[in-house]
């Protein structure tokens, strides 16, 4: 999934379902579903598919007794019923994880700040804009906790976060996250990295929202070395 190749992704995802549900593991089951219906909804043209494959999923999850495999099953559907337009059902269902996942001993942190950033996605297609940033804020604190800020899911919701505001019009909190995530980034990668140059990239035009030509000239030639070979 994380390098593009979504047909090999969902070949994986299928067949550790098949393995799982020979051997009644339905924890992992659960789980390979989740991932083939994140697959699914994420490739253009195939979101029928995705709902289908929640439906086919839900005997799987009702025979696990494992929470985190609930919750990442329901954190699949919630995307389906988001990009569906069926925002109230994603909303039951994020919020769902949420509880479940706060009521485990020890919550998995990335876990819990995905589920905050998803349910944010949600708040923001409802318009809700601060019940949304509120969101994304508690992603960003629970990273902070418990992976600390020299993550790269650090970096992922404060541009996130700041994206978010900037399209609002509130740009100059957006760039306050937007060089929050320039920082993490820099922290994790190193100076010279295509994520260094997108926080950048946002952050550049939320200065031009708040009129810094200036302020945004320099950010958008800050100078990065390229590779003398070229990506293949």
């Amino acid at each position: 999934m994380q390098t593009g190749e979504s047909a090999l992704a969902e070949a994986h995802a299928r067949e550790a379902s098949r393995l799982a549900a020979a051997a009644r593991d339905y924890a992992v089951e659960a789980r390979a579903v989740g991932t083939l219906v994140f697959v699914l909804a994420t490739t253009p043209g195939r979101l029928d598919e995705a709902v289908g494959a929640v439906a086919g999923g839900e005997s799987a999850v009702a025979r696990s007794g494992d929470p985190r495999a609930r919750t990442y099953f329901k954190a699949a559907a919630a995307m389906v019923h988001a990009r569906n337009g069926q925002l109230p059902e994603a909303m039951a269902l994020a919020n769902e994880v949420i509880e479940i996942l706060e009521g485990l001993q020890r919550p998995p942190p990335d876990e819990l700040a995905n589920a905050y950033s998803n349910r944010a996605g949600i708040h923001a297609a409802q318009g809700d804009l601060e019940a949304s940033a509120r969101d994304q804020e508690r992603a960003l604190s629970v990273v902070e906790a418990g992976l600390g800020k020299a993550h790269p899911l650090y970096g992922a919701f404060a541009l996130s976060l700041g994206a978010s505001l900037a399209t609002h019009g509130h740009f100059e909190r957006g760039l306050v996250w937007d060089r929050a995530a320039l920082e993490a980034w820099e922290l994790t990668y190193g100076r010279n990295h295509t994520s260094c140059a997108l926080a950048q990239l946002y952050a550049g035009q939320a200065l031009l929202g708040l009129e810094d030509l200036p302020g945004a000239e320099a950010v958008s030639y800050t100078h990065l070395t390229l590779p003398t070979t070229p990506y293949v």
